[in-house]
Protein backbone atom coordinates (compact mmCIF):
# COMPACT_ATOMS: atom_id res chain seq x y z
CA UNK A 1 0.00 0.00 0.00
CA UNK A 2 3.24 2.40 0.80
CA UNK A 3 4.89 1.96 -2.60
CA UNK A 4 1.51 2.23 -4.06
CA UNK A 5 0.75 5.69 -2.19
CA UNK A 6 4.27 6.28 -3.22
CA UNK A 7 4.04 5.70 -6.94
CA UNK A 8 1.26 7.78 -7.27
CA UNK A 9 2.95 10.83 -5.56
CA UNK A 10 5.61 10.73 -7.80
CA UNK A 11 3.14 10.59 -10.99
CA UNK A 12 1.53 13.18 -9.51
CA UNK A 13 4.36 15.50 -9.08
CA UNK A 14 6.21 14.89 -11.68
CA UNK A 15 3.78 13.86 -14.39
CA UNK A 16 0.61 14.54 -14.14
CA UNK A 17 0.59 18.25 -12.39
CA UNK A 18 3.69 19.40 -14.87
CA UNK A 19 1.51 17.81 -17.46
CA UNK A 20 -1.49 19.81 -16.50
CA UNK A 21 -0.01 23.59 -16.27
CA UNK A 22 2.03 22.80 -19.89
CA UNK A 23 -1.34 22.11 -21.18
CA UNK A 24 -3.51 24.26 -19.52
CA UNK A 25 -0.93 27.03 -20.52
CA UNK A 26 -1.15 26.16 -23.89
CA UNK A 27 -4.78 26.07 -24.18
CA UNK A 28 -5.34 29.72 -22.74
CA UNK A 29 -2.62 30.69 -25.62
CA UNK A 30 -5.14 29.39 -28.15
CA UNK A 31 -8.11 30.93 -26.31
CA UNK A 32 -6.58 34.19 -26.48
CA UNK A 33 -6.26 33.37 -30.04
CA UNK A 34 -9.66 32.19 -30.72
CA UNK A 35 -8.84 28.94 -31.80
CA UNK A 36 -9.09 26.95 -28.70
CA UNK A 37 -13.33 26.79 -29.59
CA UNK A 38 -13.41 25.03 -33.19
CA UNK A 39 -10.56 22.72 -32.01
CA UNK A 40 -12.25 21.25 -29.00
CA UNK A 41 -15.63 20.59 -31.10
CA UNK A 42 -13.82 19.33 -33.86
CA UNK A 43 -12.05 16.64 -31.53
CA UNK A 44 -15.06 16.06 -29.93
CA UNK A 45 -17.52 15.63 -32.57
CA UNK A 46 -14.42 14.58 -35.38
CA UNK A 47 -12.91 11.71 -32.83
CA UNK A 48 -14.27 11.41 -29.64
CA UNK A 49 -17.60 11.05 -30.59
CA UNK A 50 -17.05 7.90 -33.42
CA UNK A 51 -14.06 6.39 -30.58
CA UNK A 52 -16.25 6.27 -28.06
CA UNK A 53 -20.06 5.14 -29.95
CA UNK A 54 -17.98 1.99 -31.25
CA UNK A 55 -16.79 1.34 -27.26
CA UNK A 56 -20.08 2.13 -26.12
CA UNK A 57 -22.06 -0.03 -28.45
CA UNK A 58 -19.79 -3.08 -28.56
CA UNK A 59 -18.94 -3.34 -24.97
CA UNK A 60 -22.48 -1.96 -23.49
CA UNK A 61 -24.86 -2.49 -25.75
CA UNK A 62 -25.87 1.02 -25.86
CA UNK A 63 -29.20 2.41 -27.18
CA UNK A 64 -29.97 5.95 -27.69
CA UNK A 65 -33.91 6.16 -27.72
CA UNK A 66 -36.37 9.11 -28.67
CA UNK A 67 -33.00 11.68 -29.59
CA UNK A 68 -35.49 12.88 -32.32
CA UNK A 69 -36.84 15.48 -29.77
CA UNK A 70 -33.99 17.27 -29.34
CA UNK A 71 -34.17 20.56 -31.13
CA UNK A 72 -32.15 21.34 -34.58
CA UNK A 73 -30.40 24.91 -34.51
CA UNK A 74 -33.09 25.82 -36.25
CA UNK A 75 -35.91 25.20 -34.25
CA UNK A 76 -33.89 26.47 -31.33
CA UNK A 77 -32.45 25.60 -28.10
CA UNK A 78 -32.77 23.61 -24.98
CA UNK A 79 -31.64 22.54 -21.36
CA UNK A 80 -31.17 19.14 -20.72
CA UNK A 81 -31.82 17.59 -17.24
CA UNK A 82 -29.79 13.87 -16.13
CA UNK A 83 -29.91 11.87 -13.26
CA UNK A 84 -26.03 11.14 -12.00
CA UNK A 85 -24.39 8.18 -11.21
CA UNK A 86 -20.97 7.89 -12.39
CA UNK A 87 -17.70 9.74 -13.16
CA UNK A 88 -18.93 7.96 -17.12
CA UNK A 89 -21.87 10.23 -17.27
CA UNK A 90 -20.79 12.73 -19.27
CA UNK A 91 -19.50 10.68 -21.89
CA UNK A 92 -22.49 8.63 -22.23
CA UNK A 93 -25.05 11.45 -21.82
CA UNK A 94 -22.73 13.77 -23.99
CA UNK A 95 -22.84 11.23 -26.75
CA UNK A 96 -26.12 10.44 -26.61
CA UNK A 97 -27.17 14.25 -27.27
CA UNK A 98 -24.76 14.75 -29.89
CA UNK A 99 -24.47 11.36 -32.02
CA UNK A 100 -26.94 11.75 -33.85
CA UNK A 101 -28.07 15.52 -33.35
CA UNK A 102 -24.87 16.78 -33.91
CA UNK A 103 -25.87 19.46 -30.97
CA UNK A 104 -22.59 20.27 -29.01
CA UNK A 105 -23.93 20.39 -25.35
CA UNK A 106 -21.73 22.83 -22.68
CA UNK A 107 -21.79 20.15 -19.48
CA UNK A 108 -22.62 22.18 -16.30
CA UNK A 109 -19.85 20.69 -13.99
CA UNK A 110 -17.64 20.31 -10.36
CA UNK A 111 -15.17 23.10 -10.48
CA UNK A 112 -12.80 20.63 -8.81
CA UNK A 113 -12.76 18.64 -11.66
CA UNK A 114 -11.34 21.46 -13.88
CA UNK A 115 -8.67 21.75 -11.37
CA UNK A 116 -7.64 18.18 -11.15
CA UNK A 117 -3.92 17.02 -12.51
CA UNK A 118 -4.70 13.81 -13.98
CA UNK A 119 -8.52 14.60 -15.73
CA UNK A 120 -8.40 18.89 -15.66
CA UNK A 121 -7.57 19.49 -19.19
CA UNK A 122 -9.59 16.33 -20.84
CA UNK A 123 -13.12 17.62 -18.91
CA UNK A 124 -12.19 21.20 -20.00
CA UNK A 125 -11.74 20.27 -23.66
CA UNK A 126 -15.25 18.52 -23.37
CA UNK A 127 -17.41 21.63 -23.59
CA UNK A 128 -17.62 22.51 -20.04
CA UNK A 129 -18.91 25.39 -17.86
CA UNK A 130 -17.63 24.95 -13.97
CA UNK A 131 -19.43 24.87 -11.12
CA UNK A 132 -18.36 25.71 -7.54
CA UNK A 133 -20.75 22.97 -5.17
CA UNK A 134 -23.70 24.59 -4.26
CA UNK A 135 -26.80 26.50 -6.22
CA UNK A 136 -25.40 29.91 -6.11
CA UNK A 137 -22.81 29.83 -8.14
CA UNK A 138 -24.60 32.97 -9.93
CA UNK A 139 -21.50 33.65 -12.63
CA UNK A 140 -21.55 29.66 -13.79
CA UNK A 141 -25.37 30.04 -14.09
CA UNK A 142 -25.39 33.19 -16.14
CA UNK A 143 -22.58 31.79 -18.90
CA UNK A 144 -24.91 28.89 -19.17
CA UNK A 145 -27.68 31.21 -19.94
CA UNK A 146 -24.78 33.59 -22.30
CA UNK A 147 -24.70 30.76 -24.15
CA UNK A 148 -27.66 29.89 -24.87
CA UNK A 149 -29.32 32.66 -26.03
CA UNK A 150 -26.10 34.50 -27.92
CA UNK A 151 -24.62 31.02 -29.34
CA UNK A 152 -27.59 28.69 -29.44
CA UNK A 153 -25.63 26.14 -27.18
CA UNK A 154 -27.93 23.48 -24.96
CA UNK A 155 -26.48 23.01 -21.15
CA UNK A 156 -26.63 19.27 -19.82
CA UNK A 157 -27.14 19.83 -15.99
CA UNK A 158 -26.70 16.62 -13.49
CA UNK A 159 -29.50 18.48 -11.31
CA UNK A 160 -28.29 15.96 -7.80
CA UNK A 161 -24.94 17.86 -7.86
CA UNK A 162 -23.02 14.63 -7.33
CA UNK A 163 -23.34 10.69 -7.80
CA UNK A 164 -26.85 9.57 -6.51
CA UNK A 165 -26.90 5.97 -4.94
CA UNK A 166 -27.97 4.48 -7.95
CA UNK A 167 -30.69 1.73 -9.39
CA UNK A 168 -32.91 4.61 -9.98
CA UNK A 169 -32.36 6.12 -6.38
CA UNK A 170 -32.17 9.96 -7.05
CA UNK A 171 -31.17 12.68 -4.68
CA UNK A 172 -33.22 15.86 -4.63
CA UNK A 173 -32.60 18.05 -7.92
CA UNK A 174 -31.34 21.64 -7.30
CA UNK A 175 -33.03 24.36 -8.77
CA UNK A 176 -30.03 25.67 -10.87
CA UNK A 177 -31.49 23.54 -13.60
CA UNK A 178 -34.94 25.60 -13.32
CA UNK A 179 -33.53 28.87 -13.15
CA UNK A 180 -31.51 28.82 -16.33
CA UNK A 181 -34.35 27.19 -18.29
CA UNK A 182 -36.09 30.21 -17.16
CA UNK A 183 -33.58 33.00 -17.46
CA UNK A 184 -33.07 31.53 -21.38
CA UNK A 185 -36.70 31.30 -21.97
CA UNK A 186 -36.24 27.86 -23.38
CA UNK A 187 -37.98 24.62 -22.07
CA UNK A 188 -36.32 21.47 -20.41
CA UNK A 189 -35.86 18.34 -22.02
CA UNK A 190 -35.61 15.74 -19.26
CA UNK A 191 -33.42 12.74 -19.71
CA UNK A 192 -32.12 9.26 -18.07
CA UNK A 193 -29.45 6.81 -18.46
CA UNK A 194 -30.09 3.36 -16.93
CA UNK A 195 -27.41 0.82 -16.41
CA UNK A 196 -24.12 3.19 -16.23
CA UNK A 197 -24.60 2.23 -12.35
CA UNK A 198 -23.85 -1.81 -12.79
CA UNK A 199 -20.52 -0.66 -15.15
CA UNK A 200 -18.91 1.77 -12.94
CA UNK A 201 -20.81 3.46 -9.97
CA UNK A 202 -20.04 5.87 -7.48
CA UNK A 203 -17.99 4.12 -5.39
CA UNK A 204 -15.90 2.79 -8.25
CA UNK A 205 -16.26 6.73 -9.86
CA UNK A 206 -14.66 8.02 -6.30
CA UNK A 207 -11.66 5.61 -6.59
CA UNK A 208 -11.53 6.03 -9.59
CA UNK A 209 -11.38 1.97 -10.40
CA UNK A 210 -11.85 0.71 -14.10
CA UNK A 211 -15.27 0.43 -15.25
CA UNK A 212 -16.47 -3.55 -15.87
CA UNK A 213 -15.35 -4.58 -19.57
CA UNK A 214 -19.68 -5.70 -20.06
CA UNK A 215 -23.00 -4.41 -18.80
CA UNK A 216 -26.33 -2.61 -21.11
CA UNK A 217 -26.34 1.25 -21.33
CA UNK A 218 -29.80 3.03 -22.27
CA UNK A 219 -30.30 6.32 -22.52
CA UNK A 220 -33.62 7.98 -23.40
CA UNK A 221 -35.06 11.25 -23.50
CA UNK A 222 -38.38 12.71 -23.05
CA UNK A 223 -40.19 15.07 -24.98
CA UNK A 224 -39.33 18.62 -24.02
CA UNK A 225 -41.25 20.46 -20.49
CA UNK A 226 -42.16 23.97 -21.68
CA UNK A 227 -42.37 26.56 -19.41
CA UNK A 228 -45.74 26.69 -19.67
CA UNK A 229 -45.96 23.73 -17.85
CA UNK A 230 -43.17 24.56 -15.06
CA UNK A 231 -44.32 27.97 -14.05
CA UNK A 232 -48.07 27.81 -14.86
CA UNK A 233 -49.38 31.67 -15.58
CA UNK A 234 -45.69 32.85 -15.63
CA UNK A 235 -44.71 35.18 -18.23
CA UNK A 236 -41.19 35.94 -19.17
CA UNK A 237 -41.83 39.49 -17.49
CA UNK A 238 -42.97 37.81 -14.15
CA UNK A 239 -40.11 36.99 -11.40
CA UNK A 240 -40.49 33.50 -9.92
CA UNK A 241 -40.05 32.92 -6.23
CA UNK A 242 -37.65 30.14 -4.99
CA UNK A 243 -40.78 28.40 -3.79
CA UNK A 244 -42.36 28.47 -7.76
CA UNK A 245 -38.82 27.21 -8.72
CA UNK A 246 -38.06 24.16 -6.27
CA UNK A 247 -42.17 23.28 -7.44
CA UNK A 248 -40.09 23.36 -11.27
CA UNK A 249 -37.48 21.50 -10.53
CA UNK A 250 -39.77 18.72 -8.58
CA UNK A 251 -41.82 18.13 -12.10
CA UNK A 252 -38.13 17.86 -13.87
CA UNK A 253 -37.28 15.53 -11.18
CA UNK A 254 -40.47 13.45 -11.51
CA UNK A 255 -40.04 13.51 -15.54
CA UNK A 256 -36.43 12.04 -15.29
CA UNK A 257 -37.52 9.46 -12.91
CA UNK A 258 -40.33 8.36 -14.99
CA UNK A 259 -38.06 7.97 -18.10
CA UNK A 260 -35.41 5.88 -15.81
CA UNK A 261 -38.52 3.79 -14.73
CA UNK A 262 -39.82 2.97 -18.25
CA UNK A 263 -36.35 1.73 -18.88
CA UNK A 264 -35.72 -0.47 -16.14
CA UNK A 265 -39.29 -1.72 -16.91
CA UNK A 266 -38.41 -2.81 -19.95
CA UNK A 267 -34.98 -4.44 -19.68
CA UNK A 268 -36.90 -6.24 -16.87
CA UNK A 269 -39.59 -7.45 -19.02
CA UNK A 270 -36.65 -9.10 -21.66
CA UNK A 271 -35.92 -11.64 -18.58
Amino acid sequence: MADKKGIMKFLNDWVFKPNYVITKTIRNFMDNMGILDPIDQFIYTKIEDPLFYMWFTNSYDLKIINDEVIPSEEEGCCVFAANHQSIMDPLVSGLAIVHNSRRIPFQLTKAELGKDPMLGNFVDMNQTIFIERGEHDIEALEKCVSEIKENNRPILVYPEGTYGPGNGVMLEFKTGVARIAWDAQVPIIPMATWGIDKIMGKEASRSMKPPKSEGKLRVKFGDPIPLSRLFPGKSAEDQISREEFQKGTEKVQQAVQGIWSELNQKELEQY
